[in-house]
């Protein structure tokens, strides 16, 4: 990145070419906290995305029926630990925090601790035959995530 895009001040940008007009005025710079963009937005009359509306019809599905094949392991990858705690409790605690309902993990049938560390906190569907992601999504009942906004 460069450094002149890196100022809070875009009216100190300085581009190319005078003549041309630069495109990082009409918004925050991309380091910036969620605050200060929220209050720029809100400043400039833009909409602001109020999450408990969208957290009203919200649903998670978490991915997490890869074999894990590369890792060597006999642990399944999303049971790995990272930073003390299984890989799997850090995404659900993280859609938990963006206000998820509903959470489903599609989930690998060879994979028997996934179930057993999930005790509930989580609806589990089955992959049984792991064709890619799109296939996996396929596995929820469609009705199940219709009217509902999907966070996948």
């Amino acid at each position: 990145m460069r450094a002149h895009h890196r100022a809070f001040a875009h009216d100190q940008c300085q581009c190319r070419s005078a003549r041309q007009h630069c495109r990082h005025q009409d918004r925050p710079p991309p380091h910036a906290t969620f605050q200060y963009r929220k209050a720029e937005a809100l400043a400039l009359g833009r909409a602001w995305h109020n999450r408990d509306k969208l957290s009203q019809s919200l649903t998670a599905v978490i991915l997490a029926a890869g074999h894990g094949t590369r890792m060597r392991s006999r642990i399944p990858k999303v049971l790995h630990p990272i930073c003390g705690r299984p890989m799997i409790d850090w995404v659900i605690e993280a859609v938990n925090e963006a206000g998820a309902k509903h959470v489903t993990v599609i989930a690998n049938p060879h994979h028997a601790d996934v179930a057993a560390h999930l005790d509930g906190r989580a609806e589990l569907v089955y992959q049984r035959d792991p064709r890619g992601t799109a296939h996996a999504l396929q596995q929820i009942p469609a009705g199940e995530l219709r009217g509902r906004q999907v966070l996948v």
